[in-house]
């Protein structure tokens, strides 16, 4: 009897362990969604600094020992994003790679999670300059949702664009005017003509054009550019900021101060309400405003926003 009892309570210890770590395991797993879903939600509306808040919680909960695998390669490619968003592309590209190697170990060398995150990975690549990084990442990353989704999928025309993105730095403009015409026509078909990708693909061609002094073939996909974008993301969000700099750059680049300057205001109100008035990006306006009201032979003007944009650098560097 006595034997038989020590088995029952040891049976019953087990029971118990078992189910605390169910218990704590379901309660991990609650608390990663609900961060992880803040996360998006503040991603979504350009608020970076509690997106990032959030997506750091969620990495510290996935990190935990017994963690899920795909729940981490998710928090680490999602705060990779913030990171990047911020210009903070060394930390960005630890989190990508990690997330990566996770996502290819557990899914598969040709899952499309493993397309996200080449595609990830290589647009922080493009924004350092680094296209021969950049380049078999995003080939990679295209060849994987072609063959996973089809020719004609949002997720296919997102490849193309960010493909077409690199033709363009690499000075192949032919075949990136053909890679961004292809994006446009996939994402308008897919998901209609009101759709922020079809914002970015407009947006893309029009600085594709303006680049080559074609301003009366940028200037209306700029505007719908625009439009799309304040409808879908609001007036203050950081994508409407980016849009207002470059059609702010095509009309200093005619001569059209007066209408370039107002586009320069609202672009840095924007960016600095989302990222705060020391972060390089706002400091990229003002460099921008300051050339054009160097231009417009308004140097007293330009002087005081040389001067915090030098600041603003040179405190980024340290």
């Amino acid at each position: 009897m006595i034997p038989s009892i020590k088995r029952w309570i040891r049976m019953l210890t087990v029971f118990a362990v078992l189910a605390t770590m169910a218990a704590t395991a379901s309660a991990q797993e609650s608390d990663w969604v609900a961060r992880n879903t803040a996360g998006k939600e503040a991603w979504a509306a350009g608020s970076y600094a509690e997106a990032e808040k959030q997506f750091d919680a969620a990495l510290k909960i996935a990190e935990q020992p017994g963690g899920d695998q795909e729940r981490l390669a998710t928090s680490l490619n999602s705060l990779g994003r913030v990171y990047q968003a911020q210009a903070r592309y060394v930390e960005a590209e630890t989190l990508f790679k990690r997330a990566l190697g996770i996502r290819e170990r557990v899914l598969g060398a040709e899952h499309p999670d493993v397309a996200a995150v080449l595609t990830n990975l290589g647009l922080l690549y493009v924004t350092q300059g680094n296209y021969a990084l950049a380049e078999p990442l995003l080939v990679r990353s295209l060849a994987i949702a072609e063959k996973s989704f089809g020719q004609d999928d949002p997720k296919v025309g997102a490849s193309v664009n960010n493909l077409g993105g690199l033709r363009e730095k690499q000075g192949k403009i032919d075949e990136a005017e053909k890679l961004y015409k292809r994006a446009l026509a996939i994402d308008e078909k897919a998901s209609g003509a009101n759709h922020p990708n079809v914002a970015t693909d407009l947006n893309n061609l029009g600085l594709l054009y303006a680049n080559q002094a074609k301003y009366e073939l940028a200037e209306p996909l700029y505007q719908r550019s625009l439009a799309i974008k304040e409808k879908a993301l609001g007036p203050n969000h950081p994508s409407v900021a980016i849009s207002l700099n470059n059609i702010a750059l095509m009309y200093v680049a005619e001569g059209k101060y007066d209408l370039a300057e107002p586009l320069y205001k609202r672009s840095l109100a924007i960016k600095e309400n989302v990222f705060g008035p020391a972060h390089p990006s706002v400091a990229k306006v003002l460099e921008n405003y300051a050339a054009m009201l160097k231009l417009a032979n308004r140097d007293a003007d330009a002087e005081p926003l040389l001067k915090r944009a030098k600041a603003i650098r040179e405190n980024d560097g340290k």
